[in-house]
């Protein structure tokens, strides 16, 4: 049972770290300047990475 829990938790925070540099790369591909909905989604991911730590 404790495996699968850190194979879940593994497999969340490699989503929130490909996700982190999807926004990156939207970021550097836009403009200098992000766009508010890229900003807001790149503050989701770190609340659900945070979220993620503190029920881990």
């Amino acid at each position: 049972m404790n495996e699968k829990r850190k194979m879940h938790r593994l497999i969340i925070e490699a989503g929130c770290i490909f996700l982190y540099f999807c926004c990156e790369s939207i970021k550097y591909f836009e403009s200098k300047s992000a766009s508010p909905e890229v900003f807001d989604t790149f503050t989701n991911i770190l609340r659900i990475q945070n979220a993620v730590q503190l029920h881990g």
